[in-house]
């Protein structure tokens, strides 16, 4: 349990879309679950690390998630690896590649990156969550996240002409 008496840390290895793995502390209030807290409205979750910071994870970035007390630890986790990997509140973590940005695949197709882009910009668009009330870290962490699936779909999108880009916008 940590400072808060109503809340508990549960040990969790993430898997993480990018591929990185993490050994961390998810946060749920007393009597929570792991099941409950990755599978309610929120789109964030709140872990702890070892050094006792707390962050905000955007669930959608997670692909899975184990219970450390359950399952043994796979080889591939580094404990080093843990603190570095979390991005800091309101600091989106920088990708090289704009198709891991958007999730795709790098042979999709135009039709599949505007889908992925215009998924990503509704549930990561700033003014779209403005009026909810949200913590101005994680409203910084939506505005970098935003700014990062913009400028990958312009730069998967640069070579097409005019005309196209057109057509692609106005169906969405």
């Amino acid at each position: 349990m940590n400072n808060d008496d109503n809340r508990l840390n549960l040990p969790v290895f993430l898997t993480l879309q990018d591929g990185r793995e993490l050994t961390i502390d998810l946060i749920v209030n007393l009597g929570g679950a792991i099941d409950r807290t990755m599978n309610n409205d929120a789109r964030y979750i709140l872990v702890g690390e070892a050094d006792g910071s707390e962050r905000l994870i955007a669930k959608s970035m997670i692909t899975e998630v184990r219970d450390a007390k359950k399952s043994r630890q796979p080889s591939a986790i580094a404990p080093a690896t843990t603190t570095a990997t979390v991005a800091a509140p309101g600091i989106v973590p920088e990708f090289a590649d704009p198709h891991q940005v958007l999730g795709v695949s790098p042979v999709a197709g135009v039709e599949e990156i505007r889908n992925a882009f215009v998924e990503q910009a509704q549930a990561y668009n700033p003014d779209r969550l403005a009026h909810v009330g949200l913590p101005a870290d994680v409203t910084e962490f939506c505005a970098n996240r935003y700014r990062q699936i913009s400028e990958a779909y312009a730069t998967l999108t640069e070579g097409q002409t005019p005309a196209l880009a057109d057509r692609t916008m106005m169906t969405s």
